[in-house]
């Protein structure tokens, strides 16, 4: 929405952002604040050493120009850097996630608990959860042999469960 606001796509799109348009001299306040904005969402995505990153870039061209993922994913080739769908798929998601974070749309503390509530975290748990109910119903030497292993796999997996 910033992005249409502030007259950044299509014809009236500037490198610099805040040159006016078609030699008018004054900008409206709505296209300055949005102009803003859209310089601070920018600015959230981090700073490349070479100028924009790869999430800068995203953003500009998915998120706010409107190009397609696999026409992005082909401009980046064109330049020199390595870039595949699967890759390219990860920057988005990366991009919207720090967007969501930067326009307040995601919960920092909530994006923290799913991450440690991944599936793989889940599958560990499951797996240590598994290996004790077969050590409580295993005989002997076997019990032994059983609960060392879950004592070593739980101090070794404990920080993704």
């Amino acid at each position: 929405m910033d992005f249409e606001r502030a007259q950044l796509s299509g014809n009236y799109a500037r490198l610099d952002m805040f040159k006016t348009r078609s030699g008018r001299q004054d900008m409206s306040d709505n296209v300055a604040t949005a102009k803003i904005r859209v310089n601070k969402a920018l600015e959230a995505l981090g700073r490349g050493k070479d100028g924009p990153n790869l999430l800068q870039s995203c953003a500009w061209n998915v998120v706010g120009s409107g190009l397609t993922l696999g026409g992005w994913t082909g401009m980046v080739k064109q330049s020199g850097a390595g870039m595949n769908a699967d890759k390219a798929s990860g920057v988005l998601h990366g991009c919207l996630e720090l967007l969501g974070l930067h326009y307040g749309m995601i919960d920092p503390g909530r994006l923290a608990a799913l991450k440690q509530d991944s599936a793989y975290g889940r599958g560990i748990r499951d797996f240590l959860d598994f290996a004790g109910v077969f050590a409580t119903e295993a005989q002997g030497g076997e019990k032994t042999v059983i609960g060392r292993f879950l004592a070593q796999a739980q101090k070794r997996f404990s920080k993704f469960a």
